[in-house]
């Protein structure tokens, strides 16, 4: 979390955007994993028909944490900034022992596709810097009009937040989801709101980064542990704490801010 990241990518056109958009890895709605493969599916079909006109193009490389790995595309967050690329390769090159969490360096050619994530066909290898000692599950949801995606460690639980309209038959305007520790009392949400009111003079603010995003980190005076992030860019999302109430923050701080590490909104 070295880098800024203000908030400016290329978008899709809003009929695109919904159709791209990525929900839960396994959960009943149509998976990121799945979408994964497909386009490396699309991009092995491509491939082998004819050669592509960007053989000779210049060589890129992307260092980063990887997100989502299929049979021949990964999905990586990049190390400075958290931004996100799915890469397609050819048969040449196994991803079989590549997991999410690990750190690798990609060498690519060719374009990058002006969507997000950004699509890159031309993968040319992938080298592990550094592997991963926990297992790790890419958790993306939909909350709202925007996505949020991070890798949860093992022996975390997530669900979806349910928040009630402001008004009894009106429609639902916040969103969220809980990730929590199993066993712990304390738990982190990651939200989007119609409207977030601004916080009272109790509070200590500190500027920060998250996931790469300019944040403002906010502690409870008197205490040690955060209770709310809000991000200046991103007026409607926000990520609360009750670790400060449970008791247990330093038990999971390490969990807590690797989850925070890869969190992207977009």
């Amino acid at each position: 979390m070295n880098s800024q990241r203000i908030f400016t990518r290329t978008k899709l056109t809003a009929l695109a955007a919904s159709a791209m958009l990525l929900t839960a890895c396994g959960s009943r709605e149509s998976s990121s994993v799945s979408m994964v493969t497909d386009f490396a599916e699309e991009y092995r079909t491509s491939s082998a028909e004819s050669p592509t006109e960007n053989d000779n193009a210049d060589i890129g490389h992307l260092r980063g944490i990887v997100r989502i790995v299929s049979e021949n595309a990964v999905r990586i967050g990049t190390e400075d900034n958290n931004t996100q690329y799915t890469v397609s390769f050819g048969d040449e090159v196994s991803l079989v022992d590549i997991h999410p969490g690990d750190l690798a360096e990609i060498t690519y050619s060719g374009e990058i596709l002006e969507m997000y994530p950004s699509l890159i066909y031309g993968g040319k290898s992938l080298e592990v810097i550094e592997k991963t000692d926990r297992e790790y599950t890419c958790v993306e949801r939909t909350l709202g009009v925007c996505t949020v995606s991070m890798l949860v460690p093992d022996g975390w639980e997530y669900s979806d937040t349910e928040y009630p309209p402001p008004i009894d038959g009106d429609e639902v305007t916040d969103f969220g989801i809980t990730l929590s520790p199993v066993g712990s009392e304390g738990s982190i949400t990651i939200s989007w709101h119609s409207m977030i009111l601004g916080l009272g003079a109790d509070m200590d603010a500190r500027t920060d980064t998250t996931g790469g995003m300019k944040s403002v980190i906010y502690t409870p005076k008197g205490s040690e542990v955060w209770s709310v992030i809000l991000f200046p860019n991103l007026e409607n999302a926000a990520v609360t704490s009750t670790f400060g109430e449970s008791g247990d923050f330093s038990e999971y701080s390490s969990d807590i801010d690797s989850i925070l590490s890869t969190l992207d909104i977009y």
